[in-house]
Parts: C-alpha cells; sequence; structure tokens
C-alpha cells in the first residue's frame, strides 16, 4: 500500500507521450455533446501559397498584393513532428502584412456561442497584435482575438456591435508558449483561459445574446486584421474554433480547459 500524498507507481506499460499539439483532440465535449470545429489550423502548414486546414475548415489564401512579413517552419517548444508555426513579423500597427482569408461566410458567428483555442508565443507586445478575426474593419460588427499591447501585454477576446465587449487575460510575457482558450456564452459572460487556468475577470456578455455577429462582406482573417495592420508578432503554432446554439456549460469549462492543456504538455 502506498503512503498518502505519494503518486502511484505507473508500470512500464504506461507510454509517456511528447508536449505537442497533436495531443489535442479536435472535438469539445460542450453541454454533453461532442462538438466539432468549425476552424482547426496547424502553424507548421502555413506556406507562402496558402495555410491549409487539418481537416476542419477552409483552405486561406494570402492576401494578393500583400508584403511578406512571415516565415514559415518556424521552430517550437513543442516537440511533435507537426509543432512547427508561423513566424509572424506584425510590426504592431505599422506596415503592410500578409493576411489569410477565406470565404465571407467563413466563421460568421451569428447568434452562436463560441469557443477558441490558441497557441502561441509573442515577440513583442508594441502593438495590437491581430491573431484571428471575423469583423468589418471602420464599422466594428464581428469577434477578434488578439495579443493586445502593454509591457508586459494580454491576449484579449473582442465582441463588436455598435459597442464592444471585452474578455481579457491577466498579464503575459514576451518569448513563452501560451496555450489560450476563451468562451463566449452569449446569455452569459466570457472567459479568458492560459495555460489551463482561468486569467482575468469574466465579463458578462449578455447584453449580446440576441446580436447577429453575421457579415458577409469581410473575410475570415488570421494574423493581422483585414486592412492589413495591426498583425501579429511571433508565432502561431495553433488555432481552433467552435461555434454552436446554447453550446456551453460554463460550470464545466475549468475541468475542460485543465484536460486540454494537461493533455498538450503531457502531464
Amino acid at each position: 500500500m502506498r503512503r498518502p500524498g505519494k503518486p502511484a507507481i505507473r508500470g512500464p506499460w504506461i507510454t509517456r507521450t511528447l508536449p505537442s499539439r497533436q495531443n489535442l483532440s479536435p472535438g469539445l465535449l460542450l453541454n454533453g455533446s461532442i462538438v466539432a470545429p468549425v476552424a482547426w489550423y496547424n502553424g507548421v502548414t502555413a506556406s507562402a501559397a496558402g495555410w491549409a486546414s487539418d481537416t476542419y475548415g477552409e483552405a486561406l489564401s494570402r492576401t494578393a498584393g500583400a508584403v511578406l512579413h512571415h516565415t514559415y517552419g518556424a521552430a517550437s517548444p513543442l516537440s511533435g513532428p507537426l509543432d512547427g508555426g508561423i513566424n509572424c513579423n506584425g510590426e504592431g500597427t505599422s506596415g503592410n502584412v500578409d493576411i489569410f482569408v477565406g470565404a465571407t461566410s467563413f466563421c460568421n458567428l451569428g447568434t452562436d456561442d463560441q469557443a477558441g483555442e490558441v497557441i502561441f508565443q509573442a515577440d513583442s507586445f508594441a502593438g495590437a497584435g491581430t491573431i484571428a478575426q471575423k469583423l468589418l474593419i471602420g464599422t466594428p460588427f464581428g469577434w477578434r482575438c488578439m495579443a493586445v499591447a502593454g509591457t508586459p501585454g494580454t491576449f484579449t477576446v473582442y465582441l463588436w456591435n455598435t459597442s464592444s465587449k471585452v474578455i481579457s487575460s491577466a498579464q503575459l510575457a514576451t518569448g513563452t508558449l501560451y496555450h489560450a482558450m476563451w468562451f463566449l456564452d452569449r446569455s452569459g459572460s466570457g472567459q479568458v483561459y492560459i495555460n489551463g487556468a482561468r486569467s482575468g475577470s469574466a465579463t458578462d456578455i449578455s447584453s449580446m445574446s440576441a446580436v447577429n455577429f453575421n457579415d458577409t462582406s469581410t473575410a475570415f482573417a488570421m494574423t493581422s486584421n483585414n486592412a492589413r495592420t495591426q498583425g501579429f508578432d511571433g508565432r502561431i503554432f495553433h488555432l481552433g474554433l467552435w461555434q454552436g446554439a446554447g453550446m456551453l456549460d460554463s460550470h464545466l469549462q475549468d475541468a475542460l480547459v485543465l484536460e486540454r492543456y494537461r493533455n498538450l504538455m503531457a502531464i
């Protein structure tokens, strides 16, 4: 019998996996159902020719005429063969940057709830660095996740119509690998998680429960906004997005996120 407080000894039949994005399942158990992602991107597959989805989502292509501020196959602190990323030199709010776009109906949120997941490492929080968005620039309308300026910075998710709801993390550092998840429960609140734990305060977004965030005039964008500004400065290794009507069960989110982080890091 092992002493209380001592971990059980694991036999040699237990295979320890390495920290890897490949440890993450595309399906999320949300409100009793497995929900498939609407978007699932692996940073290692990004290239100058475009960015193919990993089974779920649309292939993205580089905007014609965009100045190249990306390099590909960036090394990752993770250990799997498909854990490399896209290196983005977004230069904050200045300069033309590549963006990857899909059909204008892709990733429309409508009146759905949303869950999102990104693995990233920031080089700078000097400007507002967009990771992904479906947002009409000029007349804000949609959603956006980004690394926000500051020393240190934050990971922030916006819901925008005529006003904005901001769901933000605690302060983050450059040069550190982060696993971020967020949940937008349209009848309740929005919450960001960093490395398996709640980060920052929950934000009441119930006033937007009936707002339709469909926008068929603006394309989904990654690595910068669709005006080719506010580019992310760092590496993106993974992005997953899930959405559906009434799919979130907020009291189970903590356990779900912790499980995914532990799977990612093989702990």
